[in-house]
């Protein structure tokens, strides 16, 4: 299966789309609602310097410890740290589909689909999202003007975006997902997809 989620993933960066990765990791080993919730809480009483976002800061966003609001029901938490006992699974997992390296790991918890959980935007690094909980729309378009692809998403599914797409998340009611970052020059990666 790992064969088949690389060939999508060397696809879309050819093409530079988004693709969905269905079924990716088994439902069953899926974190719940407390691993989130705790590390949400571990988040807001944590003040670790190298989980500081001071650009979110300066613009005015709200920030209690280390936990950023996207949105007024839109939460980040940037330091996961032990709250999902199968972390290191998906870890392995997403690491061997992509076959990449791993340079951050957030959690992403919408309480309501009130608001939009992100706005359209793009990042300088190649993202593996996996769905853990509830549904999750993504638009993705190769230039801000260009025709947007919707996308969505179920619990096990991760969605690949490869840098420079740009892409907006709505939640379809409250959802929890874990994103993977991931240096986009690695070998296996870019690298050998540009040659």
């Amino acid at each position: 299966m790992n064969e088949l989620f690389q060939e999508q993933i060397l696809n879309a960066v050819k093409t530079h789309t988004g693709t969905v990765l269905r079924g990716a990791i088994p439902k069953e080993m899926l974190p719940d609602w407390i691993e989130f919730l705790n590390n949400v809480n571990s988040c807001a009483k944590d003040d670790d310097p190298m989980y500081k976002n001071e650009a979110f800061e300066k613009a005015g966003r709200k920030v209690i410890g280390i936990l950023q609001f996207w949105g007024e029901f839109n939460l980040v938490a940037p330091k996961t740290s032990d709250h999902y006992k199968h972390k290191d699974y998906y870890i392995k997992e997403i690491s061997e589909i992509y076959q990449g390296e791993l340079t951050d790991l957030n959690a992403v918890f919408s309480v309501t689909d009130w608001d939009k959980s992100s706005t359209r935007h793009r990042d300088n690094a190649d993202v593996l999202n996996l769905q853990c909980l509830g549904r999750t729309k993504w638009v993705t378009s190769a230039t801000y003007d260009s025709e947007p692809t919707e996308h969505f998403l179920d619990p096990g599914d991760i969605i690949f975006i490869p840098r420079e797409l740009w892409h907006e998340v709505s939640a379809i009611g409250p959802r929890a997902n874990l994103i993977f970052g991931f240096e986009a020059n690695k070998p296996g990666s870019r690298d050998t997809i540009t040659e």
